[in-house]
């Protein structure tokens, strides 16, 4: 080989190690493969550098498969839940996904849940993408690397504790559920959360997880932009994330002499 092909080939990799850098995110992947849903799976955030969570700001990104909506019919089924600070979870009885956080607003003021519903119509069967990205008092919900919604927060999400851990799915088994309703409004109104199918206040997750497997789970203690979120959804569906990169563009490396082209390489 020659040598000024060599040095155009040291170019071009130098070249994508800097566009990969630049178009990857500081995320830390807890599960890459595929789990069971009904199965608890416990996991452990890092810690930043200074051993305390900075701010409650957060990101969770995750596959899902829902293979059969009539198992464990009725009852709130866990996908993540972080300590005592959020939840996220299939439906009762609907086809939806549902968010349950714990808040603090000002000073005077005491813990609360906001109980929202954010995604809807989950395609069963086959995997899905889900994402969602707390930052400040927004709270941005994807599918399949799209953006759904965005909702405003009353206060603010509280900071998980250093010592939470992160859970996945549930155990394979129904909860004592106290909260009578079905209907989402009627129960957050009732004092029951998503949160958790048998009790009205903070808890650790004790919802049952739902017929299904995850995986390729990841978190990151940080708020994320809807490119962020598109970038992932296409690398983990097995997209060439440089040809998305460049779409339709082409790039081409030449070594001159003079102005004479010696030598070129094109991508």
């Amino acid at each position: 080989m020659e040598p000024t092909t060599i040095f155009l080939l040291v170019c071009v990799i130098v070249l994508i190690y800097l566009v990969y850098h630049s178009y990857t995110y500081n995320a830390s992947l807890l599960m890459s493969s595929i789990t069971p849903a009904n199965v608890e799976t416990k996991l452990t955030p890092p810690i930043p550098a200074t051993g305390t969570y900075a701010g409650s700001d957060c990101t969770f990104s995750i596959w899902v498969n829902m293979n059969d909506w009539n198992s464990m019919y009725g009852y709130y089924k866990n996908i993540i839940s972080y300590g005592k600070t959020i939840n996220i979870c299939f439906g009762k009885t609907v086809n939806e996904v549902i968010v349950s956080l714990l808040t603090q607003g000002d000073a005077n003021s005491n813990s609360s849940y906001e109980v929202k519903s954010v995604l809807h119509s989950v395609p069963f069967q086959k995997w899905v993408h889900m994402a969602f990205s707390v930052s400040g008092k927004t709270l941005d919900s994807y599918m399949n690397g799209k953006l759904v919604n965005t909702q405003l927060i009353n206060g603010q999400m509280q900071k998980p504790n250093a010592n939470d851990v992160i859970t996945i799915g549930g155990k394979n088994a129904k909860p004592t559920d106290s909260c009578s309703s079905s209907n989402l409004e009627s129960e957050s109104k009732m004092g029951c959360s998503p949160y958790s199918n048998n009790v009205s206040s903070p808890s650790d997750n004790t919802n049952p997880g739902f017929s299904g497997w995850v995986k390729q789970f990841q978190y990151w203690p940080s708020g994320t932009d809807p490119q962020t979120i598109w970038n992932i959804y296409q690398q983990s569906n097995g997209s060439d994330m440089f040809a998305n990169f460049f779409g339709n563009y082409g790039l081409t490396i030449a070594l001159t002499n003079n102005g004479v082209t010696q030598n070129s390489i094109s991508i």
